[in-house]
């Protein structure tokens, strides 16, 4: 991880990303930025602000990694990605939580439109 400056969000390039380890005193991982890095679960992540995700690779089948929210605004024990930037990366054992209304463009996606 390059270390952030005073205001500066973390890096985390090239290398082996536990979840759990960002998570330890909040359910948010908020401004981070992913390059090229393995992430590794078990997590359930939601994103929330600006995220994105460019070029990533998910482990298991895709239908399996994609959690509908039925409508839920509020849960439980997920990951928050707020305002990060995640490009090049692959998950393991990371499943999605996908509000209603995002579904079919997350599916397009992951190529199951």
């Amino acid at each position: 991880m390059s270390e952030p400056g005073v205001g500066e969000k973390p890096i985390y390039r090239d290398q082996v990303v536990r979840l759990c380890d960002l998570v330890v005193l909040d359910d948010v991982i908020d401004g981070v930025t992913f390059e090229n890095c393995e992430i590794h679960g078990p997590a359930v992540i939601f994103l929330i602000g600006e995220t994105t995700m460019t070029d990533c690779e998910w482990s298991g089948d895709a239908e399996a990694i994609l959690w509908p929210a039925y409508g839920r605004d509020y849960v439980v024990g997920a990951i928050g990605l707020r305002d990060c930037t995640i490009t090049g990366c692959q998950f393991f054992r990371v499943g999605m939580l996908v509000p209603d209304d995002q579904m079919d463009v997350v599916q397009a996606g992951f190529g199951l439109a």
